[in-house]
């Protein structure tokens, strides 16, 4: 992971983690998901354990893409509110009626589970005794993918946005 990240001002971190990692994993939630029904349409009846990888699979999409629609609305707002409001050269700047860091201790506990839905996931996948299937090792290298992007994307958040949007925060409402 590059260094620069911590230099990089709030609303173009942003930006960057919009556009790079959440359009992403989302792109990469939906393609596994139609190459799980398609697997399971040739497979399904020979590897049973299959479908239940694909419930614990569509309970984990559903809970990342659930996170990440919150996270756009109750925590990435507040970097453009506040990068304008800090650019302001009086006095008069308004934080707004509610503090971040709520919805930030909330977006780092969802973290946690993510990581764990993730990691479950490909365990459980690991006990399918599939001879080699190229569509099945994409699933598995595609799930690998989106962990590795995942862990990232919380690095990035919990230890570089969400402390400056606390710091940002700060003066905004002094104390």
């Amino acid at each position: 992971m590059k260094e620069e990240y911590y230099y990089w001002p709030a609303d173009l971190l942003v930006q960057y983690l919009v556009k790079d990692y959440h359009k992403h994993i989302l792109q990469m939630l939906h393609e596994v998901r139609v190459d799980f029904r398609q697997l399971l349409s040739i497979y399904g009846v020979s590897y049973p354990l299959l479908y239940e990888v694909q419930r614990q699979y569509l309970q984990c999409a559903e809970e990342i893409m659930s996170h990440l629609s919150k996270e756009a609305i109750a925590v990435l707002p507040y970097v453009n509110r506040y990068t304008k409001e800090l650019k302001k050269q009086n006095f008069l700047r308004k934080p707004g009626l509610y503090s971040v860091c709520h919805s930030i201790d909330a977006m780092c506990t969802e973290h946690k589970f993510g990581k764990r839905y993730f990691d479950s996931l490909i365990d459980h996948m690991d006990y399918v005794d599939m001879p080699e299937n190229e569509l099945y090792q994409k699933i598995y290298w595609t799930l690998q993918e989106m962990t590795f992007r995942w862990q990232e994307l919380v690095h990035l958040e919990d230890d570089i946005l969400f402390p400056k949007l606390v710091e940002m925060e700060s003066f905004l409402k002094p104390i």
